[in-house]
């Protein structure tokens, strides 16, 4: 990962209210005190589940919702009097709102129409050649190579979206704000376009903040994740970080941790395999063992997992190896556990 270069964005006790539905009820509180810098060349992801705030963040910093209270500056400007067409800032959304009238070209150079520079000044106008030029760069850059001319009605929703990334790309955006791009497509598609999310925005030396509710996600695009929860952040580290050390069990359970186990005094996290059949890869003596009964059998990408309920562990992820030595349910499972699979839990 490189290091970012100094400067960027900086949020200071940022808070946004909405009016309440009911006459007399006090105003929501969706986001509440919250402070994050993000460096230039750094990919930030708010994570969380609907609700807990991150696109009401997301469009405070954008300046598309008024703040109750706080700052947002870049590069140690107040942008509290800057509006939204005049701070430099791309958006991009879930639906990538293409214009169906316009070709692939036509909607990326829309990024690069009318454009002003961060003073309110118009930017100069580029020729027709610089135009293309760019277009042509940043379709390579996002996989669309040659699709040009192609109409928008023939593209996937994939396409799509590398598309709306492309224009937002195009006016080089001195920071691009994502809220959910990927959550419309299904899972497999969605985990290679944030692989190639992630390659566009370093390729681009883009500084990001990306929204999403999906921890996959966030892991394989972001340099560091804010784990949002009811309008604060629950915990801000690395990938690397929050997984290995969740700040509490909601966090981790948040993470994709199953279960919470005590053991000598000490409370443990169990990801996923975390308990391992008896001979099947766990040494013996390698932590203490269990015994649990089989309630479901499921095959992902050629491998039998089972769904078990552990006696004082409760419903974990159980990997059984091959399909055909999958064991039927009700069958009962001698477990230990694999401590190569959990993360420490502060007492």
């Amino acid at each position: 990962m490189t290091t970012p270069a100094p400067g960027g964005l900086a949020v200071r006790d940022l808070v946004v209210t909405y009016a309440p539905d009911a006459r007399g009820a006090a105003p929501v509180r969706a986001v509440d005190r919250v402070s994050l810098d993000v460096a230039r060349g750094e990919i930030l992801a708010l994570l969380g589940p609907s609700g807990c705030g991150k696109s009401s963040l997301l469009r405070a910093v954008a300046g598309l919702e008024p703040l109750a209270d706080g700052s947002v500056t870049w590069d140690g400007t107040d942008l509290a009097r800057t509006p939204v067409h005049e701070r430099g800032f791309g958006l991009m959304f879930q639906d990538g709102q293409l214009f169906a009238h316009r070709d692939v070209a036509g909607n990326v150079a829309y990024g690069l129409e009318g454009r002003t520079t961060v003073d309110g000044r118009r930017a100069p106008r580029r020729t027709r050649t610089e135009t293309t030029a760019r277009v042509d760069e940043l379709l390579d850059v996002v996989g669309l190579t040659g699709y040009g001319r192609r109409a928008v009605a023939t593209l996937s929703g994939g396409e799509r979206q590398r598309v709306a990334l492309a224009r937002s790309l195009a006016p080089r955006p001195r920071l691009l704000l994502l809220d959910e791009p990927l959550s419309a497509l299904d899972r497999e598609l969605r985990e290679r376009l944030a692989v190639d999310l992630r390659a566009a925005l370093l390729t681009t030396g883009t500084t990001a903040v990306f929204v999403t509710h999906d921890q996959d996600e966030a892991f394989t695009v972001a340099d560091r994740v804010a784990v949002m929860r009811a309008g604060r952040f629950a915990q801000v580290g690395t990938p690397a970080q929050l997984w290995a050390e969740p700040a509490t069990w909601e966090v981790a359970s948040f993470l994709g941790y199953e279960a919470r186990l005590d053991v000598d005094g000490s409370a443990l996290a169990l990801a996923p395999g975390a308990l391992r059949v008896v001979g099947a890869g766990s040494a013996p003596g390698a932590g203490p063992q269990f015994r649990g009964t089989v309630r479901a059998v499921h095959v992902r990408r050629g491998v039998a997992e089972a769904t078990v309920d552990v006696v004082s562990v409760g419903r974990v992820t159980v990997v059984v190896g091959p399909p055909a030595l999958a064991p039927v349910p009700g069958s009962e499972l001698d477990l230990r556990l694999d401590l190569g699979r959990t993360a420490p839990l502060p007492a």
